[in-house]
């Protein structure tokens, strides 16, 4: 399903004014689409929330479906530059520090504003088309990859490629229906030591995840 062309922006801002406007626009639009919903969002609410006339949204934006795409858009790049960072800081801990590190702060930015994101997760692969999806889901495939890559030696899967995708989508799986139906869950803790165990559990042989058991006790 392709992005179609009429939620795409009119213009990128060039100047600091226009930036600020636009950066006002989408703030309200995340406001009016989390208190008002997906259905009863209007450009003209938005419009009057952000303090700009209905023409000045106009100018960037053709319609509803274009500020939404927008907000869907910024999360997953978000999302996307919080896992790779995450990474990176993670490259030379333990495996289950690294996890703790990298599944903790995935949720935790999930759970920044759960209304808002279930609205984005409803109407992400509709408004922004399932290619862009899928490109950001290989990004974050070839990051875990090349993460896994300097761990190989101590890892049980032999083909790191499918490990990542596997883990990239079961991680991203369940952190969707926490958003949608447990979103208490993301903040309480208890999903992340799941989530980490689970992952562990995948990764390393049986005798090694008894023994880093033991040492995290």
């Amino acid at each position: 399903m392709p992005t179609h062309p009429a939620v795409h922006p009119r213009k990128a801002p060039k100047q600091q004014r226009s930036r600020a406007t636009v950066e006002a626009i989408l703030i309200a639009t995340t406001q009016v689409v989390t208190e008002h919903g997906y259905d009863k969002t209007t450009t003209n609410l938005i419009a009057k929330r952000a303090g700009v006339s209905i023409g000045s949204l106009y100018q960037y934006f053709p319609n509803k479906e274009s500020l939404v795409a927008a907000l869907c858009e910024q999360h997953m790049r978000a999302v996307t530059d919080g896992v790779i960072a995450a990474l990176e800081r993670a490259r030379a801990l333990p495996l289950r520090d690294a996890l703790e590190i990298i599944i903790r702060g995935l949720l935790a930015h999930h759970a920044e504003d759960t209304e808002l994101q279930k609205i984005l997760a409803e109407h992400s692969a509709a408004l922004i088309g399932l290619d862009y999806c899928k490109e950001i889901d290989r990004r974050i495939e070839a990051a875990v990859a090349e993460h896994l890559a300097q761990r190989q030696e101590n890892l049980r899967p032999a083909n790191l490629e499918l490990g990542a995708f596997m883990l990239v989508h079961g991680v991203e799986g369940i952190t969707h229906a926490a958003v949608m139906q447990r979103p208490d869950a993301l903040e309480s803790g208890a999903l992340a030591r799941e989530l980490v165990d689970l992952v562990q559990r995948y990764l390393l042989p049986p005798g090694d995840v008894q023994r880093e058991a033991i040492a995290a006790e």
